[in-house]
C-alpha cells in the first residue's frame, strides 16, 4: 500500500506486464489497493483484435498513442439487468453485434466508454493506446473472442492480481444480498475499494437514498445519491456535521471493521447512527481463513476476527445479530495448493501459447485446428462455474461446518435496546 505524502517512481519498463493473445498490457496504476484508478498501455498487433465486450459499471477512457485501428460500438448501453437474467436471444445479440458501428482511430483519438457500451478494437497496423478507468479491473463481460476466452479477469491473464480478481464479484453479490434487506435512508461505508458507485445503484433499487463515505480518507464527507424521475442517479454532497443521532435506517459496512483503529467505538457509532428499527449489514474476513487471500488483505493495520469475536463484538449493542457465509472453503483447500495448481497450469498454457504463436503467427493453425473444440468446452465450463458462483458467492445461513473467507452479519437495533 502506497504512504500518504509518498511518492513512487518508476519506468514502463519494469511495471507489469500481462500477455495477452492478441499481445499485452502494461499495467501502470493497477487499482485498489495502491490506486484509486487503474491506468494501462496496452499493445494490440496488427490483424488482431479484442473480444467483443461490455462492462457492468467501470468506466474507461482511451487515448491513442501510435498506430491505426477501428473501433466497433454500440451506441446504446446493453440492458445489463436482462443480460444477466439470459433473457437476451441469440438472435438479439447476434443483431446488436452485426449492427455494430465503426470509427477508425489513430494517434491522438480520443474515446470514452461507459458501462453497458459493447465494444471491440481492431488493429489494422501495430497499434499502442493509453487507457484510464475506474478500478474495477475484473469488470469484463466477453460476447464473443477468438480465443474463447472466459467472462471476467482470468487467473492465466492476471495471475499477480490474487485476491483481487474476486473482490469485486464477492462485493456485488454482498450488495445484492444487502438490498433485500436495505430501505430508506442508508450509509454507505467503505474502506479502500471505490464501489460506491456501483454499491449504490445495486442499493437504490429497495433504498430512498444511499449515503456514502470513505473511511479511508480523513474528511467527513458525505456522498449522497438518489434516483431521479428520469431514473439517472442524482448526486449531492453532505457531511456528518449536519446528521444527528437515529438518522439512518440502513448501515451497510463491508470489509471495514477490520481497518477500525478501534473496532467497538465503530460499532457503537454505527448503533447511535440508526434510528431504533435500523438495521446493519457488515462483512468481515474470517481470521482461520485469512491465509487463502495472502497480502492482499492482511497487513499490520488490520485486526482479524473469528467468528467468535465478530459475534461477540457486535452482541455487545446488538441484541439481534443473524451470521452468514461467503466464500465456503473445503477443508482440503489451501493456498498453496489451489495457487501452485493454478501457476502449473498457468505456466504450461503461456508456453504453448508462446511456441504456437512463433510458428502461427496470424493465428491461422488455432482457428482451423484448435478453436471450435476449445470454444465448446469453454461454453461448458462457463454453464459450470457460472452454477458454483451462485452457490460460492451468494451469503448464505452460517452452519457449524462452515469454513468461510468471509462473515456476513444482519444486526437489527429493537426497540428495546435503544432505550437503554
Amino acid at each position: 500500500m502506497l504512504e500518504k505524502k509518498s511518492i513512487k517512481i518508476s519506468n514502463i519498463d519494469n511495471v507489469k506486464t500481462i500477455k495477452k493473445p492478441w499481445g499485452h498490457e502494461k499495467w501502470i496504476a493497477d487499482g485498489a489497493p495502491d490506486f484509486k484508478y487503474a491506468l494501462k498501455e496496452i499493445f494490440i498487433r496488427s490483424s488482431f483484435k479484442s473480444s467483443i465486450q461490455f462492462h457492468e459499471f467501470k468506466h474507461e477512457t482511451t487515448y491513442v498513442k501510435a498506430g491505426k485501428g477501428i473501433l466497433y460500438y454500440v451506441e446504446a448501453p446493453i440492458d445489463i439487468k436482462k443480460f444477466n437474467g439470459g433473457r437476451y436471444s441469440d438472435e438479439e445479440m447476434q443483431e446488436l453485434i452485426k449492427n455494430m458501428k465503426k470509427l477508425e482511430i489513430f494517434p491522438g483519438t480520443i474515446y470514452h466508454i461507459k458501462p453497458g457500451i459493447i465494444h471491440r478494437v481492431e488493429a489494422v497496423e501495430d497499434l499502442i493506446f493509453i487507457e484510464s478507468s475506474t478500478i474495477e479491473l475484473n469488470d469484463v463481460v466477453r460476447i464473443n473472442d477468438q480465443w474463447s476466452r472466459s467472462d471476467g479477469k482470468i487467473d492465466s491473464e492476471h495471475i499477480n492480481i490474487k485476491r483481487f480478481r474476486d473482490y469485486y464479484r464477492e462485493q456485488k453479490f454482498r450488495y445484492e444480498f444487502a438490498k433485500t434487506f436495505a430501505k430508506g435512508r442508508t450509509l454507505n461505508i467503505s474502506y479502500l475499494f471505490k464501489t460506491e458507485y456501483s454499491g449504490s445503484k445495486i442499493l437504490l433499487d429497495s433504498a430512498s437514498e444511499v449515503w456514502h463515505h470513505n473511511s479511508d480518507t480523513d474528511n467527513n464527507e458525505l456522498i449522497i445519491r438518489t434516483i431521479e424521475n428520469d431514473n439517472l442517479i442524482k448526486i449531492q454532497k453532505s457531511n456528518f456535521d449536519k446528521i444527528n443521532n437515529k438518522f439512518f435506517d440502513t448501515i451497510i459496512s463491508f470489509e471495514t471493521i477490520q481497518f477500525a483503529k478501534d473496532p467497538e467505538k465503530q460499532i457503537n457509532d454505527y448503533f447511535e447512527l440508526l434510528k431504533n428499527d435500523g438495521i446493519l449489514i457488515i462483512s468481515t474476513a474470517n481470521k482461520n481463513t485469512s491465509s487463502f487471500y495472502n497480502s492482499a488483505h492482511v497487513t499490520d493495520d488490520i485486526q482479524e476476527f473469528t467468528k467468535d469475536d465478530f459475534l461477540e463484538l457486535l452482541g455487545r449493542k446488538f441484541p439481534d445479530v443473524k451470521l452468514y457465509s461467503q466464500r465456503l472453503l473445503s477443508k482440503k483447500e489451501t493456498i498453496s495448493k489451489s495457487f501452485s495448481i493454478s501457476k502449473s497450469k498457468t505456466a504450461l498454457r503461456n508456453i504453448a501459447k508462446n511456441i504456437l504463436l512463433k510458428v502461427d503467427k496470424n493465428s491461422n493453425f488455432y482457428k482451423l485446428h484448435f478453436q471450435k473444440t476449445i470454444i465448446n468446452l469453454r461454453q461448458k465450463k462457463k454453464k459450470i462455474d457460472s452454477m458454483y458462483l451462485q452457490k460460492n458467492y451468494v451469503p448464505l445461513p452460517f452452519n457449524e461446518r462452515d469454513n468461510p473467507l468471509y462473515f456476513l452479519a444482519v444486526c437489527k437495533k429493537t426497540s428495546l435496546n435503544s432505550k437503554i
